[in-house]
């Protein structure tokens, strides 16, 4: 069994194990028929003016289908903020006071991008805005994805034994 944010990228469950995924609706079991790695996808925001932003753009790049749930890492390739909203209403890596954010420098204090995890069920919306902190302004701002894809099965009934994904912010997340 495994579990969310491992140091080292790699599945969260493998064929024929279960996924629990925790969303705004609660939680729905799944067994894991087929994984797919996905190495690289790069999504550019375009240029952004010193100390702009772009509006929160839904990540269409990322959407799996039905019965079917994406497993990404995020990577900043140039010199960015990352603000992350799942779903489109609620902010992700919000705490009490502030909400955390992607840089660059994420790969100084977490190299192998763990703190970046981030689960995309079927066509569900999940949100990126993106932020110039910079005196000058960029002609780029690259995000690159990589992770794997899990094809599901629905279950019926709670299995013995699941791994949880969880595909809202946590003031977001659904009962049991």
């Amino acid at each position: 069994m495994g579990y969310m944010f491992k140091r080292d990228l790699e599945p969260i469950a493998l064929i024929d194990e279960n996924i629990c995924i925790l969303s705004e609706g609660g939680r729905t079991y799944y067994k894991v028929v087929a994984i797919e790695a996905v190495p690289e996808i790069i999504k550019d925001f375009g240029a952004i003016t010193a100390g702009g932003e772009t509006e929160y753009t839904d990540m269409t790049e990322l959407k799996v289908g039905k019965n079917k749930l994406g497993h990404y890492r995020i990577l900043p390739l140039d010199n960015i903020y990352i603000y992350a909203k799942q779903p489109s209403a609620t902010q992700k890596w919000d705490v009490q006071r502030t909400t955390a954010r992607i840089s660059q420098r994420i790969t100084d204090y977490n190299p192998t991008l763990s703190l970046t995890e981030v689960f995309q069920h079927e066509d569900q919306p999940f949100e990126i805005k993106v932020v110039n902190p910079d005196t000058v302004d960029i002609d780029k701002s690259r995000i690159l994805f990589y992770g794997f894809v899990y094809k599901l099965s629905k279950l019926t009934e709670k299995p013995a034994q699941y791994t949880v994904a969880q595909v809202v912010s946590l003031p977001a997340c659904g009962g049991e």
